[in-house]
């Protein structure tokens, strides 16, 4: 049994935005315990850039996904009509 690419990108896309709540709540959890005067800014800033970051990530896979089943569709598509000569 073979996964094919659009499996593999929406997988490990679903997981980037999995981890990347869990990683960006747990470093906003860090920065915020932090007092003010030692970062707590910039940790609440670096765990929201963590967040985005890899959640963006995700869902871009997942659009990539998405375009990659539509080309297979459409060359499916494509080929059925090609084959059948009128």
């Amino acid at each position: 049994m073979e996964i094919g690419i659009t499996f593999r990108l929406k997988l490990f896309g679903s997981l980037m935005v999995i981890l990347g709540i869990i990683a960006g709540i747990g470093s906003l959890d860090t920065g915020a315990s932090t007092d003010m005067q030692e970062g707590g800014f910039s940790g609440r800033i670096f765990g929201l850039i963590v967040l985005v970051f890899m959640v963006s990530i995700g869902i871009l896979m997942h659009g990539v996904a998405a375009v990659l089943e539509r080309l297979d569709e459409k060359g499916e598509e494509h080929e059925h009509t090609a084959s059948h000569t009128e």
